[in-house]
């Protein structure tokens, strides 16, 4: 909580952004997409990096039956280095484009993952003394670590991999 001034001289705790905002408990899928709808440009950001890298990627060959066609017949002197220019400037933009969807991916797993846990241990502080007396806190530490690493290897890698997978069949 972060102290907040009050006209009359007063300061009152009043709870930051992050622990102002409640998250959708009402079934998993919605608890995570309330989780991702905290980071809208993350989000975006892989969503359109992801799907411009599948475009680099899928004009790739082109560019080489390009460049095949014009090692058979040349249509000018500098046909056949204008599009091995071509191909190297799209592989190249494909290249950087995956490295950066993983990256805003990488980091919306993170972030979703602190959040979590933060959201964990706010909701273990609420709970009752007899609550904690009666749970065994390795346990309890065990498992909230295990499942925000998993909550994270489920958004990377696991919807790269899907991704890939619907944007391949595309």
């Amino acid at each position: 909580m972060a102290s907040e001034w009050r006209p009359g001289g007063t300061e009152e705790q009043v709870p930051s952004r992050r622990e102002r905002r409640p998250y959708d408990t009402r079934s998993a899928a919605r608890w995570i997409v309330s989780h991702l709808r905290r980071y809208p440009l993350l989000t975006t950001g892989a969503v359109v990096l992801h799907s411009g890298a599948w475009w680099a990627y899928g004009l790739a060959p082109i560019m080489v039956g390009r460049v095949a066609a014009q090692i058979i017949e040349p249509s000018s002197s500098g046909g056949l280095l204008f599009a091995c220019l071509w191909l190297l400037v799209i592989l190249a933009g494909d290249a950087c484009l995956s490295m950066a969807a993983n990256a805003c991916t990488l980091t919306l797993a993170h972030r979703i993952e602190r959040d979590a846990r933060d959201e964990l241990y706010r909701n273990l502080l609420g709970k009752s003394q007899t609550y904690h007396d009666r749970q065994r806190i390795g346990d309890l530490v065990a498992r909230a670590t295990d499942d925000s690493r998993m909550l994270s290897m489920m958004i990377h890698p696991g919807i790269l991999f899907i991704s890939d997978m619907v944007m391949g069949f595309i």
